[in-house]
């Protein structure tokens, strides 16, 4: 083909070298004949065995990446799980086996349909954004009713070292490829960037590049090529030089710093002595140790969900407590952000699935809680005695006004006043909010009188702005870089700063190099990310100045959208770091 630079969609930064592999995704032959009455149970043993191992290969995918992501991020397939172990779901199937004398696949592949059909034509648009996780459970079951070769075997098949382009990238394929750490990934389609299958190879750190045109992919098969999403170029066949150029530019420090060396005083400080914590998201006791490996400053949002997730009941008192004052003992001297436990109606745990009807009015975060407070009241308690054990902080998710405050308040003093004069006194609590709707903004204000500091939210703050799920097909990339975005975080930082409150930002924001210098320039007082990200986060900070990076910002806020901006960031960074 010769040297050739195509123009994508980049959904992931950095880059990688490797030869272009062309995943074949081939179509399935599904029987539509019919079967005998005394086929019939055989039929219906073909599709449990098929569930059954689907539902294994589910949890390989699922215990890989919980190991390797954030664990917001790796329950992604907890959806698929729900879905297959959904006694309704398997007996409808059965039933059309049964009804219509059909084979499994067959009936596997009507009912998936159907259901696909049904949220069409819908105007739920929260459902529509899981009809290609349904159309893949159902992919994945029929392959395991027919046979044939399996998405491993395809895998086993192909080099590590290349970049995979493909049709349809879908969740299943973007876990299966982060398994195998391929370099890149490029796809025509279902790599928008707040899908699943873009956020689990983002976590990876692995290059993605979307709306890249299969047939150019298969021209390329086996070429050699570049893939720069940091600039959003693919370079086909190019020639020696550039590829040594490009791996010495990302082995450096200018894309990934994760070069940082050890030393005494981990405190990150900017060139004029600006001091920025930098802390981690975890969801767990296991993810303090990669926390403090990593030079942590603490630990910025406890995500309690998973303490939900992982119960079939709701869990009790007791073993919360034990699960926070654990991570509080584990991290001191070092400070704890505990969040509670976050839901609404795109996220309900198995213990409140019974109470569905309760939420009919899409309450989140706080709200939610409200309306369980059995619950709530249970998880605070929990919090504020594991105070006992060193600093804590208990921030409240979607906070809309100052009444939401309140009323924690008044749970909190009703836990505290049950206390021992003598235990009270060594509690170390401090009470903050999470400011991430438009309410929270509005009442920016009132709610800074009566908290001690606030977190910002970027993740549901971005989507409440854009109008649309994170889930949802957006192709834009990197959204928190919009001018008009960076300005409303700005408002949030410089309120809290006016009412001398610290403030942090601990949304997928703050993991992204670039995005940190501006919220650097904002005046953050903190940084909450992925525990491996720390230390090059920590380097970044040591090498920039305050000054500057207001500097920065003030000049980012006057372009026209998130790309100018990233251009921008780039640019700065290959020539300033």
């Amino acid at each position: 083909m010769g040297k050739f630079i195509l123009n994508g969609t980049p959904v992931s930064s950095g880059a990688g070298v490797g030869k272009i592999y062309a995943f074949e995704q081939t179509s399935i032959e599904i029987n539509r004949g019919k079967i005998k009455e005394s086929l019939i149970d055989e039929e219906i043993l073909r599709l449990e065995v098929a569930i059954d191992k689907t539902l294994l290969e589910i949890c390989d995918l699922s215990n890989d990446l919980r190991q390797r992501l954030e664990a917001e991020n790796s329950l992604i397939f907890e959806a698929y799980k729900t879905i297959l172990e959904d006694k309704y779901f398997i007996s409808e199937i059965k039933d059309l086996i049964i009804v219509k004398k059909i084979f499994a696949e067959n009936a596997v592949d009507m009912c998936i349909n159907s259901y696909v059909t049904a949220i069409e034509i819908s105007d739920n648009d929260y459902a529509k954004q899981s009809i290609i996780d349904i159309k893949e459970i159902g992919s994945r079951i029929i392959r395991n009713i027919i046979g044939g070769k399996t998405v491993k075997q395809n895998l086993d098949d192909i080099d590590s070292k290349c970049i995979i382009g493909i049709k349809c990238l879908t969740p299943w394929l973007a876990a299966a490829f982060g398994k195998k750490n391929v370099t890149g990934v490029i796809s025509e389609e279902g790599a928008a960037y707040f899908s699943h299958a873009a956020i689990i190879l983002r976590g990876l750190g692995i290059p993605l590049m979307n709306k890249v045109s299969y047939d150019f992919i298969l021209k390329s098969n086996g070429q050699t090529a570049i893939l720069d999403c940091n600039n959003g170029t693919l370079i086909i066949d190019p020639d020696k030089k550039e590829i040594s150029r490009y791996k010495d530019l990302y082995k450096s420090r200018i894309f990934d710093l994760g070069g940082f060396f050890r030393k005494k005083n981990t405190h990150a400080e900017t060139i004029d002595k600006k001091r920025i914590v930098v802390m981690a998201n975890i969801s767990n006791i296991d993810e303090c140790d990669i926390a403090v490996s990593n030079l942590a400053d603490g630990i910025g949002l406890v995500r309690t969900e998973i303490l939900f997730i992982n119960s079939k009941d709701i869990p009790d008192e007791k073993q919360q407590y034990a699960a926070y004052s654990k991570i509080v003992k584990k991290m001191k001297p070092e400070p704890v952000f505990i969040r509670t436990w976050d839901a609404g109606e795109d996220k309900i745990f198995s213990g409140f699935t019974s109470k569905m009807s309760i939420n009919k009015e899409g309450l989140k975060g706080i709200r939610f809680s409200f309306t369980q407070m059995d619950v709530l009241t249970a998880q605070i308690s929990a919090i504020v005695h594991s105070a006992l054990f060193g600093q804590v902080g208990i921030m409240f998710p979607m906070v809309n006004d100052v009444s939401d405050i309140f009323k924690v308040k008044g749970i909190i003093n009703n836990v505290v006043n049950c206390m021992d004069d003598k235990i009270r006194a060594k509690l170390n609590l401090k009470i903050g909010a999470v400011i991430e709707n438009r309410k929270g903004i509005e009442n920016i204000d009132s709610i800074l009188e009566e908290v001690d500091f606030i977190s910002i939210g970027t993740n549901d703050l971005l989507e409440e702005m854009q109008g649309a799920s994170r889930k949802h097909s957006i192709e834009n990339h990197k959204l928190y870089l919009h001018p008009d975005f960076l300005t409303v975080v700005k408002y949030c930082c410089m309120k809290s700063h006016d009412k001398g409150k610290p403030v942090s930002v601990c949304g997928e924001m703050a993991s992204d190099i670039p995005a940190a210098i501006l919220l650097i320039g904002m005046g953050v007082d903190g940084l909450s990310m992925h525990p491996a990200k720390i230390t090059s986060h920590k380097e970044l900070i040591r090498k920039i100045s305050y000054h500057e990076s207001r500097e920065i910002l003030d000049e980012a806020l006057r372009k026209l959208d998130e790309r100018e901006v990233t251009e921008m960031l780039n640019e700065w960074l290959k020539t300033s770091i």
